[in-house]
């Protein structure tokens, strides 16, 4: 660290011998806590301190941030078993999960942390699922909208969103959700799982109506809908897909091909059914 005192961050403790008990260990039963010994006299301790400065306000309060100053408790930093500086220690539930001897860079310390820190998204996302457990079904869809907004890399949140909307039967909702997810997580297979099921339980609904469709590979895909969503029978949903498939591999965007690939997800390993539909389809990846 530097002379120079840095803006304040609510997520910094200067501890001491005396405070480390109170500070650190019953801190780290609460959550992460990373003890930084440094030394004034070592560069590389002055040119950690910021990263550790950057990476406690990036993790939003994942952990702690706690400076012990060796130069001041050299004796009791030796009884921790340092023996030089920079050293860190992240502390749990009052033991030592990792510990990084001398100078590390902002990516593979930011590694490290994520194995144990909660993240912003972690944070939000547990609190709207407290927030669910508590029966508050609409506050828990408006803190994960939000949060959906603020963390858009996480595919986590907007996944859980969609799950939610699809229990409240809010289908369309869920649909353009899923649709308009930037184009890395729309890719996860998870994402596609998700979005063909979602686009399974609409047809089931369009299939229930009086109107049937003139274009026939429509007509297939709701049939193979309804035999999955109303009959729960996986095995004539995914042979009705594949005839599409290999009849008009492109049908509507590939959607049979998304829903096939979903559908061969939830088939076991080892069983004829696979089998039979990779040897029918063996470009068809899942």
């Amino acid at each position: 660290m530097t002379d120079t005192a840095p803006p304040p961050n609510p997520y910094v403790l200067e501890v001491t011998a005396d405070d480390f008990q109170e500070r650190v260990l019953a801190n780290s039963r609460r959550g992460p806590v990373l003890v930084n010994f440094w030394s004034r006299r070592a560069g590389p301790c002055l040119r950690l301190y910021p990263i550790l400065d950057r990476l406690s306000r990036a993790f939003g309060g994942g952990f702690l941030l706690a400076n012990l100053d060796t130069d001041r408790h050299g004796r009791f930093a030796r009884r921790l078993g340092i023996t030089s500086v920079p050293t860190l220690k992240l502390y749990r539930n009052e033991e030592v999960v990792e510990t990084v001897h001398g100078f590390e860079s902002e990516d593979s310390l930011r590694r490290r942390l994520s194995r144990h820190a909660a993240t912003p998204a972690d944070m939000a996302l547990r609190l709207a699922l407290d927030t669910l457990r508590q029966g508050r079904r609409e506050a828990a869809l408006q803190q994960l909208a939000e949060a959906a907004v603020a963390h858009p890399e996480d595919l986590r949140i907007p996944l859980t969103l969609a799950k939610l909307l699809v229990q409240e039967g809010e289908l369309d909702q869920a649909q353009r959700l899923l649709a308009t997810m930037p184009e890395p997580l729309r890719a996860a297979p998870e994402a596609q799982d998700l979005a063909a099921h979602v686009d399974f339980l609409l047809s089931a609904q369009a299939a229930g109506s009086s109107a049937q469709p003139a274009d026939p590979s429509e007509r297939r895909f709701l049939e193979a809908a309804r035999k999955l969503v109303e009959e729960d029978d996986l095995e004539g949903a995914a042979r009705i897909l594949a005839d599409i498939v290999e009849t008009e591999p492109q049908w509507s965007g590939g959607r049979a091909r998304r829903g096939l690939r979903a559908l061969m997800r939830m088939i076991p390993e080892d069983t004829p059914l696979r089998a039979e539909l990779r040897a029918r389809l063996p470009g068809l990846r899942t």
